[in-house]
């Protein structure tokens, strides 16, 4: 008896520029191509080394750069978005479960199952420092601090200096990101804290349902409300998207999404695109784009 199937994105992977108009979307292994958030468009296609999982794609619009990483023999690449050439390839820096570029888009953090979070120069690939014992690192989009998971979590200047230090209270984090005063961060199966970036200080908790969480955060453009994305892990179903101000005792909901197993803030927070290719303004909910991403069969349940 044949199998029903469904007939769905084949994107997996998106990883927006830090302050443009363009997008890298992937599918779950190898291919990567970068589209237009302004018309919709997809501009270039090439063959990566990516491989599924974690955060293994980064783009630098800026630079006309993408780089993607694979668990094990190939490390690390970054290949020319104008026509997929490689750029340059590390094989030493293996095991990446994360890449973030620096604010300026001159590093990238190549933060690593096992071994020192790598520092790389973007355009040459050369290995700028080293930070030990660090396991995933999110960068302000201005000024030049860091939330850094390692023993325990902690606030830094990118010298390395802690502002402050605060405890986890899951297992795992899954999303942070800085707004002018303040640093949102939310866990597996937890809340989502605020802190005042001044005093270190706890000023906002977020309890989401049982069985739900945050998947993702970002600071709105005005960098002063958090947009937020909830699903409920434990049993499935749509995602809904949220805003939190820390001046509000309780969240808004904005928009139901109904089914995307991937998710991006983009624009500086100014609106989000599904792996489903439906962009939406993060203020209103509603769909101002839709993508014409590449299509698969899935088996249905």
């Amino acid at each position: 008896m044949k199998q029903e199937t469904y007939r769905a994105s084949a994107i997996r992977h998106l990883a927006p520029s830090l302050d443009g108009d363009l997008i890298a979307a992937a599918l779950f292994e190898h291919t990567v191509s970068i589209w237009s958030l302004e018309t919709g468009k997809r501009i270039s296609e090439f063959d990566t080394i990516l491989d599924s999982g974690d955060r293994r794609l980064a783009f630098s619009e800026a630079n006309s750069l993408c780089l993607a990483a694979a668990y094990y023999r190939h490390g690390l690449a970054c290949y020319d978005t104008r026509d997929g050439s490689l750029r340059w390839q590390r094989k030493d820096v293996k095991k990446v479960q994360q890449l973030v570029l620096s604010p300026d888009q001159h590093l990238v953090y190549c933060c690593r199952e096992e071994g020192a979070c790598q520092v790389v120069t973007l355009t040459e690939g050369g290995t700028a420092r080293a930070i030990r014992g660090v396991r995933e690192i999110w960068v302000a989009r201005s000024g030049d601090l860091q939330f850094h998971c390692a023993d325990g979590l902690r606030v830094v200047v990118s010298s390395g200096v802690v502002k402050f230090r605060f405890e986890p209270e899951t297992f795992a984090v899954l999303s942070a990101d800085f707004s002018k005063d303040f640093l949102a961060v939310s866990e597996s199966g937890g809340s989502v804290r605020i802190f005042d970036l001044g005093s270190g200080d706890l000023v906002y908790r977020y309890a989401p349902p049982q069985g739900e969480h945050i998947l993702k955060i970002a600071a709105g453009p005005d960098r002063r409300v958090f947009y937020c994305v909830q699903w409920p892990y434990s049993h499935g179903g749509p995602k809904v998207l949220l805003r939190v101000d820390p001046k509000e005792p309780e969240p808004q909901q904005i928009a139901v999404i109904p089914r995307a197993p991937e998710i991006a803030f983009c624009r500086n927070g100014s609106q989000l695109l599904t792996s489903e290719g439906d962009l939406l303004d993060c203020r209103s909910g509603e769909i101002v784009m839709r993508f014409d991403f590449p299509q698969r069969e899935y088996p249905k349940n």
